[in-house]
């Protein structure tokens, strides 16, 4: 069985799915992830981690409803004070704790999109976190 420890996740927005956006505060938006897709562990094993949150403070955004944003997601990325979160664009590392000029955009299968602007963003891989590995060809 390969390595797969959670530290560092990279986080693949295409493929991924979004269980719903939360609205914590007026300025806190919340994003919860069914199904996170991407990398883990030394040997970069691909697959799906759930639970997975993202927390925006110092927020505010624009698109559809942040309460219509469940489903698959097509296109995503994050970036911090201009440069990616991750090693590209629409790869985002995990655990993360940045603060700056945080731009997050996404657009869901469905067609809904939002785009959040924060100063400051968290997530964390809590012990429930369980990894499961891809078998896609």
């Amino acid at each position: 069985m390969p390595d797969t420890t959670f530290s560092p996740f990279l986080l693949h927005w295409p493929d991924s799915e979004l269980a719903g956006v939360a609205v914590d505060s007026p300025t806190t938006l919340r994003l919860r992830f069914a199904a996170a897709f991407g990398r883990c562990g030394p040997q970069g094993v691909a697959g799906y981690l759930s639970p997975v949150e993202l927390v925006f403070h110092g927020a505010t955004w624009r698109g559809d409803a942040p309460a219509l944003c469940l489903g698959g997601i097509a296109q995503g990325m994050l970036r911090v004070d201009g440069a990616p979160a991750g090693p590209a664009a629409h790869v985002s590392a995990l655990p993360v704790d940045r603060r700056g000029a945080v731009v997050c955009e996404f657009r869901l299968m469905s067609g809904t999109m939002l785009r959040i602007e924060a100063q400051h963003l968290t997530g964390t891989l809590d012990a429930a976190a369980r990894f499961r590995e891809s078998f896609a060809c």
